[in-house]
Formats: C-alpha cells, sequence, structure tokens
C-alpha cells in the first residue's frame, strides 16, 4: 500500500533500490530467503515471522507488492523480489515493528536497520550503501543507536510502548 503522506521515503527507497540491483546479486532460492530472513531477525532477537513465497505477481492486472504484515507477523514475497536484499527489506520490516513499533514504514529507522543489515550479511559496504543513500537523500538515523546490541538501549520509550502494544488485544 502506497501512501506518500504518511510515508513519503517510500518510493526514494525502492528506487534507490533498483539502482543497486545490478550489484545485490542474483535471485536467491526459497531455502536462502527462509535463511535469510530467519538470520536477520535472530540478530536482532525477534522472533521470526512467518514467511510465504507466493507464485503470483499480479491479479486482475496489477501488480502485487511483497509485504511485512505486523498484525500477525507474517511476510509475502513476490516471484519479482526473489533476491537476499528482498528478503532483507521485509525483514527490516518485523525488526523495526517488532523492536520500536515504527510508525513510518520507510521511515529513517527501519532505513537503517535495513543499512546495517545489508551491511552485515555483505550484501554491499555498509560506506557503499550510505554514500549512495545520502545521493539520493534518504534519511536515515544514526547507525550506531540501530546496532543489534543497542537498539533497545537506545529506543527503550518506543520499545516499551510495542512490547505492552503486542500484549494487549
Amino acid at each position: 500500500m502506497r501512501i506518500p503522506k504518511r510515508d513519503p521515503q517510500q518510493f526514494r527507497v525502492y528506487k534507490w533500490e533498483r539502482s543497486l540491483s545490478d550489484w545485490a546479486g542474483a535471485r536467491a532460492t526459497d531455502d536462502e530467503l527462509r535463511t535469510i530472513v530467519g538470520r536477520c531477525c535472530a540478530l536482532y532477537r525477534v522472533p521470526i515471522p512467518t514467511l510465504a513465497l507466493v507464485t503470483k505477481d499480479k491479479r486482475d492486472g496489477v501488480k502485487l507488492d511483497s509485504s511485512y504484515q505486523p498484525g500477525d507477523h507474517h511476510i509475502e514475497l513476490r516471484p519479482r523480489h526473489r533476491h537476499k536484499w528482498d528478503a532483507i527489506h521485509e525483514a527490516a520490516h518485523a525488526i523495526t515493528d517488532w523492536i520500536i513499533d515504527s510508525k513510518v514504514a520507510h521511515g529513517p529507522e527501519w532505513f537503517g536497520v535495513y543499512l546495517i543489515l545489508l551491511s552485515h550479511f555483505k550484501v554491499m559496504p555498509l560506506n557503499v550503501l550510505r554514500f549512495s543513500a545520502d545521493r539520493a537523500g534518504l534519511e536515515y538515523a544514526g547507525l550506531p543507536s540501530l546496532e543489534p546490541n543497542v537498539i533497545r538501549y537506545c529506543y527503550k520509550i518506543e520499545y516499551a510502548k510495542a512490547k505492552a502494544a503486542r500484549k494487549s488485544p
């Protein structure tokens, strides 16, 4: 779902990803996609979301998006999104939603976690990612505060609220 007013960075992120896709490697197998989502979540100590590798890119001629559904902690990846960075993209949504209940899907906190994960899993070096993100005008929160071992401490108020929201009916 595209809502530019509530998620102003969304289209810039997608454009940035397309510009880097030639450098980021070939398609991944289903097992590799499951593994990368699991490893991303394990790194941040977040439960692994269910992962559906769906078979259709379009319905009634309309392109469908891959997505993370926070309500049921579920990721759907479309056939055209079967790359390592696509799995990392959706895992970053699962992580930021679980830890800080990010209100802006492609906001600075999410994008910072995404950059850290892309670098950690050697899709591309962090300095290259940061340089290209800066050139694309993308905003990301301070990366040291988003590292796996400090994010809960640096965002302790947001983490407490997200944890409480998960316990609410």
